[in-house]
């Protein structure tokens, strides 16, 4: 077992820069792609080759139902207005740790209302844009 391993109840989510934190999240997922382009030609000789192509990221989570969170509240917003907004996803909270800083739009709001659970949303949403790694500060 890894000494250094983070634990995921560290990660937390921010909307609006890293203003406003989201609150209750139950779970949060970050995905980072590459499509890369295939450039394979005879001369590779059976082998597959690829060029640089385009990225792109996706955020998604489990928030518990929290009526008048900020955060949450943002999110309702941005998916009813269809607006771009700035988020932040932080790995583990704290001066010279990593973070992930984008523009994303929202593109699903689930609230679910189980009979023998609490309240949840589940959000998604998709970057328009770079995403930065940058080191909290």
């Amino acid at each position: 077992m890894s000494e250094n391993a983070i634990p995921g109840f560290d990660a937390f989510l921010y909307v609006t820069g890293s203003t406003t934190l989201v609150a209750e999240v139950r779970d949060v997922e970050l995905n980072i792609e590459h499509s890369a382009i295939d450039s394979t030609t005879h001369d590779d000789v059976g082998w597959e080759s690829n060029i640089k192509g385009r990225r792109r990221f996706t955020a998604s989570g489990e928030v518990l139902y929290y009526e008048g969170d900020s955060g949450q509240e943002e999110l309702l917003d941005r998916i009813l207005d269809g607006e771009k907004f700035d988020v932040v996803f932080r790995p583990q909270v704290g001066t010279g740790n990593r973070e992930y800083t984008g523009e994303a739009r929202m593109t699903n709001w689930r609230h679910s209302g189980p009979n023998d659970d609490a309240q949840a949303v589940g959000i998604e949403m998709q970057g328009t844009g770079a995403l930065t790694d940058a080191v909290q500060s």
